[in-house]
C-alpha cells in the first residue's frame, strides 16, 4: 500500500471545489474555530486555511 504525503494530499485537495467535506479559508476569523470543529466531527473531511499572496 503507497502512502501519499501530506504535500501530495494538499495538491490534490486544491484542485477541488468547497462542499460538505471541504472547506477553504483565507484568513483567521473569530469563527474559524466553530469551523474546524465541526470538521473534525465529519469523518473524511478537510479544513485548509491559508495566506494568500498578494
Amino acid at each position: 500500500m503507497n502512502k501519499i504525503s501530506y504535500s501530495q494530499q494538499l495538491s490534490i485537495l486544491l484542485k477541488e471545489i468547497e462542499n460538505l467535506t471541504l472547506e477553504f479559508k483565507k484568513r483567521y476569523t473569530s469563527k474559524i474555530n466553530e469551523d474546524i470543529v465541526a470538521f473534525s466531527n465529519t469523518k473524511g473531511s478537510y479544513c485548509v486555511i491559508y495566506n494568500e499572496k498578494k
